[in-house]
């Protein structure tokens, strides 16, 4: 019989090297932007967004913690599962620059001119996870009332963020939706922990 808590130790595992290899995606852009700092014409608002991305794939590590209780998964539902954690490995690839020209870098109009790429892919990767959260997690039948006055209002404000950021170029609008999406990430989060056996050191 195969021993409890092999499956999550199956399915994290390949969860965590997409995650990290994201995260690692985004530490070398940014040492690259970093060796080439006086070619860079350097802006805040990109450097936030990354920052924003960050958080999003420790939120998801973190999250993985909610499949030690599966005891079954069909090859579809892995396929599923694994859809917003791809939306996210390619959007933590497209927030800051690959390469850094000869001839230097504008930090905001590189961020202009992919935001509809990697917000789109951010948008739907919320659109994935509430579906997923709604009818695969059955989080309202778990608790309707947080599912109506918590989860639904974040994510719906996620997503009206993000679409205004897709959509409009102005900077207080995405300094403004930057900063509902740090709140979000904020109320979303908090309180949140894992718990388990300490480890035993021999001797």
């Amino acid at each position: 019989m195969v021993q409890a808590g092999t499956l999550f130790g199956y399915l994290a595992a390949f969860i965590t090297v997409l995650l990290a290899i994201a995260v690692g995606d985004m530490a070398v852009s940014l040492h690259r932007l970093l060796r080439a700092r006086r070619r860079v014409k350097w802006h805040s608002l990109p450097l936030v967004a990354g920052f924003v991305v960050l958080l999003i794939l420790l939120t998801n590590f973190f999250a993985i913690w909610q499949l030690t209780g599966t005891q079954r998964m069909t090859f579809l539902e892995l396929c599923w599962l694994l859809v917003p954690q791809f939306l996210y490995f390619l959007t933590a690839s497209a927030v800051l620059p690959d390469e850094i020209p000869a001839k230097g870098l504008d930090l905001f109009d590189f961020y202009m001119g992919e935001r509809r790429y990697f917000f789109m892919l951010l948008l739907l990767a919320v659109i994935v996870e509430v579906v997923d959260g709604t009818v695969r997690l059955g989080l309202f039948e778990q608790d309707p009332q947080r599912y109506l006055t918590h989860y639904l209002p974040l994510n719906l404000v996620s997503f009206l963020s993000l679409l205004a950021m897709i959509w409009r170029r102005e900077k207080w609008v995405h300094w403004t939706a930057m900063g509902i999406l740090l709140v979000v990430a904020y109320f979303g989060v908090l309180g949140w922990q894992i718990e388990g056996a300490a480890a035993v050191v021999p001797g």
